[in-house]
């Protein structure tokens, strides 16, 4: 049976006319792919870095890397190569060609929070409490799917950011979700864990892209890179019939 890790971050977005964006979306790797990203992703800096022997140890941090490409400031001097324009588009083609390469695929939720004060008035649940639910079902879709099982691998948030997002997941597996039950959801997620940022881990840089150029895509704003939204939304899980929206990349309410 196939193991699989869903890596995942978060990201918020607002569009020039205030509405609000937030998604939770990420990469679903085999771990039989893991030493191949790994290799890929060191080729990429190395390459990115070229000549710089620490080239490997830097993390590729979206937000960092558009504030330096933006501003031309950034708080590490190692994303200051990240100002010149070819940089930028050397990065989301390398990142593109590896998720292409080993057939990754792409997972998340978007909440459009202006729609659900809307359309739902009164006290709603906190949106990570939303998203999260329906991003685990779609998980055990894939799982079962694939005949799989599959663990979940969270970017750390600044405690104690964690443990209401470690809180929810075990009231998931104890509850099972809107379709699934308790003993199903169990079978295919074994367990979640947080890890930081400076870890370095491959699959979590990865993640760390897809929040963003989701939510961008829900909100009808810009791409950073329209190539790799483009790849990003064509990796999305479709439920094996073709339903991206529904299945992969889906935007609520």
């Amino acid at each position: 049976m196939s193991h699989y890790v869903l890596y995942l971050d978060e990201s918020e977005t607002f569009t020039p006319n205030g509405d609000h964006y937030f998604a939770v979306a990420g990469v679903i790797i085999d771990k039989n792919a893991h030493a191949g990203v790994e290799n890929d992703i060191g080729v990429l800096k190395s390459r990115l870095w070229a000549g710089d022997s620490a080239a490997t140890s830097y993390i590729l941090h979206e937000k960092e890397i558009s504030e330096a490409h933006k501003t031309g400031r950034a708080r590490n001097s190692c994303y200051n190569i990240f100002r010149a324009n070819q940089k930028i588009m050397e990065l989301y083609a390398g990142l593109s060609n590896i998720i292409k390469k080993h057939n990754i695929t792409t997972l998340g939720v978007c909440l459009d929070k202006t729609a659900l004060v809307s359309n739902y008035p009164g006290e709603t649940n906190a949106q990570l409490t939303i998203a999260l639910q329906m991003l685990l079902e779609n998980y055990c879709h894939f799982l079962q799917h694939v005949q799989g099982k599959g663990d979940i691998c969270y970017e750390s948030l600044q405690e104690p950011g964690n443990q209401p997002l470690r809180q929810r997941f075990y009231e998931l597996e104890a509850l099972g979700t809107m379709y699934y039950t308790p003993h199903f959801f169990q079978t295919h997620i074994g367990d979640i864990c947080f890890e930081d940022k400076t870890n370095n881990l491959s699959g979590l840089q990865l993640a760390d892209f897809i929040p963003n150029t989701y939510a961008r895509k829900c909100a009808g704003i810009t791409a950073k890179h329209a190539a790799f939204q483009r790849c990003v939304m064509r990796q999305a899980y479709d439920g094996g019939m073709g339903n991206q929206p529904k299945f992969g990349l889906k935007k609520i309410p």
